[in-house]
């Protein structure tokens, strides 16, 4: 989700947007540990990002980082029958609904 007019990198040959405020990554079996660890690093020095929302492929798991008031991340994770927060959207994620056309156990 970008607020505001799209800001994007010139130079590249495919158009990234340079000011996410919530980015959204569905994992893979080759990409969760990427996800969860370096490109969540690089994610949060994004100035312009509020919250970066992680659902597992292999669980029914909802993991958010949300940017704290003091500059540093907060994490919150919703698993089976639970619900998360996405503050921004003022919207509570409920994982068995998010899940509900899934096998994902």
């Amino acid at each position: 989700m970008i607020c505001g007019p799209l800001q994007q990198h010139e130079a590249s040959p495919i158009p990234t947007a340079l000011n996410p405020a919530i980015l959204v990554e569905v994992t893979s079996d080759s990409s969760e540990d990427y996800d969860a660890g370096s490109k969540r690093e690089y994610y949060q020095t994004i100035p312009t990002l509020r919250e970066y929302v992680i659902v597992s492929h292999r669980l029914r798991r909802i993991t958010v980082h949300a940017r704290a008031a003091g500059g540093g991340w907060d994490t919150r994770v919703a698993i089976r029958a639970g619900e998360v927060e996405i503050a921004s959207l003022e919207v509570q994620l409920k994982v068995d609904e998010i899940f509900r056309n899934s096998s994902v156990q």
